[in-house]
């Protein structure tokens, strides 16, 4: 270490007491938040592991305790911890977490308590994240007095249990109102239940496992009145009227809308597509807004629905015209499709391909277990004929042929193209030529604009077969019309080659 310092290094005289006490404080206070926020592991230090600075010495005990705004973060976890913080906070506004997770029947009577203790100082909660048995210990004053809290973020979960959700009955903390409440996110709740305490300024909402009794009538009446929402999230949205026949449930969504105007992201995602089609169809989004979507498989669903609500504001007058392309499918028939409005470096587009938590697209669509149909009008929907720069990826599982077809022929500016798939070591042309494939044009005449190919691909032993395959991969013919023929380019075509693994005849699928 000594060796790495300048020439010119003098060691500080400075000792960490030599701080005024106001500034000492703000040092503890950050190590607070650096506990606080961590994400839970098996490493994390406990939730009150900061006390510790208490008792390194006289000096730090006297700021620790002189500051109430480091006694303001706190944890539903020991009754006397939560008694000790609520006295020593003084009037600073106070943070509130709970971490939902099963307790015995006299554990929950100890979180009730500490929850009624806490929320007793409703009016200078700034944060809270809490699971709610009962609404008892919602109910702070006598009938008649309003107060204004000064909540900005509320996270409530409900546990699963019928025999608990019994005594959840509207309203949440009656006599208050929630002018500044700025987030909400609930999970497993009625809507009906958290709905009353929402203010129309809300800004971030989070809904997961949330019950509209019978349609979502409830859900986009209240989103109509959120006039300054800027994003929404809903996920495993439940609701299915079964008293109506599907025919009839297809129709039924039609109704009520409502206009977000402020809204820059809605992220929907479950186990049923319908759903999500139905409220996309109710919402009006600018058409600047990130959308992004994933459902998983489910057996309710309907084998095809029209998928034009899914694509919201693609390809709407004011809407800006992609330049970035992902497309991904696998053996699962899931298909996975982002979308980005400027043209991203190729390395760069190939990373955010890799991570599964990239939030950067204005639209991201996935969709596990889609007919074939179902995506090739979906494809032949989405707007690319401005695309600049695209990653297509096909999963060497793929055993269902995948309407490339609907991709390809839209390229018609495209100048960067990566490509991932697997190819035969030796093409055979008869073979690579037969069925549809022979109908695909030269790559010249569907790419005009192609400057330079990046084919990534594992290569398959000769004589291992093609397994159960019983079709042409389009995206494998044409990967190798773009290896071999770069002199039907004007100019000619820049393509590497990168060889990704050889597979042996026991991975032959």
């Amino acid at each position: 270490m000594r060796e790495r310092l300048s020439p010119d290094f003098i060691p500080s005289q400075f000792v960490i007491n030599d701080l005024p006490p106001e500034l000492l404080a703000e040092v503890f206070y950050s190590y607070i938040l650096l506990v606080v926020h961590r994400k839970p592991s098996s490493t994390s230090p406990a939730p009150y592991s900061w006390i510790v600075i208490r008792h390194v010495c006289r000096a730090w005990r006297a700021v620790a305790l002189a500051h109430p705004k480091l006694s303001s973060h706190i944890h539903l976890l020991r009754p006397e911890c939560v008694q000790h913080m609520l006295r020593t906070s003084g009037a600073a506004p106070l943070h509130v977490y709970e971490q939902y997770r099963s307790v015995s029947p006299s554990g929950i009577v100890t979180r009730v308590a500490m929850q009624r203790d806490v929320f007793g100082h409703l009016e200078r909660i700034v944060s809270a994240r809490a699971d709610l048995r009962t609404t008892a210990v919602l109910d702070l004053g006598p009938p008649g007095q309003v107060k204004s809290s000064a909540l900005r973020s509320l996270v409530l979960e409900i546990p699963h249990q019928d025999a608990d959700r019994a005594e959840l009955v509207p309203p949440l903390w009656p006599g208050f109102t929630f002018p500044r409440l700025d987030e909400f996110h609930g999970r497993a709740m009625d809507i009906y239940l958290f709905s009353p305490i929402i203010p129309t300024t809300l800004r971030v909402l989070t809904i997961d496992y949330c019950f509209p009794k019978d349609t979502l009538t409830e859900l986009v009446a209240m989103l109509g009145t959120l006039s300054r929402l800027e994003e929404l999230t809903a996920s495993n949205l439940t609701y299915w009227p079964e008293q109506l026949l599907p025919e009839v449930r297809r129709l039924h969504p039609c109704g009520t809308t409502a206009t977000l105007q402020r809204l820059t992201r809605i992220s929907i995602s479950g186990d049923t597509y319908e759903v999500g089609r139905n409220l996309l169809q109710r919402l009006i989004l600018p058409t600047t807004a990130q959308v992004h979507q994933i459902y998983d498989m489910n057996m309710r669903d309907p084998p095809f629905l029209p998928p034009s609500p899914f694509l919201a504001t693609l390809g709407g007058a004011n809407s800006p015209a992609p330049q970035s392309l992902l497309v991904r499918t696998d053996g699962f028939e899931t298909l996975t499709l982002h979308l980005w409005d400027t043209p991203l470096p190729l390395h760069e587009l190939r990373a955010r391909a890799k991570s599964p938590n990239d939030r950067s697209a204005r639209f991201a669509f996935t969709k596990c277990s889609a007919s074939v149909a179902f995506v090739e009008e979906l494809l032949q929907r989405v707007p690319l004929g401005a695309v600049r720069v695209a990653h297509l990826e096909e999963g060497r599982w793929q055993l269902v042929p995948f309407p490339w077809h609907a991709v390809l022929a839209q390229f018609v500016a495209l100048e960067e193209l990566s490509v991932e798939c697997e190819v035969p070591r030796q093409v055979d042309e008869a073979y690579i030529e037969s069925g549809e494939a022979s109908n695909l044009a030269d790559a010249a005449r569907m790419f005009p604009a192609l400057e330079s190919v990046l084919l990534c691909h594992s290569t398959r032993r000769a004589g291992a077969g093609h397994g159960s395959r019983n079709f042409v991969s389009l995206l494998r013919v044409m990967a190798d019309r773009l290896r071999t023929r770069t002199d039907e380019f004007r100019g000619g075509l820049s393509v590497s080659v990168q060889a990704v693994a050889v597979l042996e005849d026991d991975e032959s699928d």
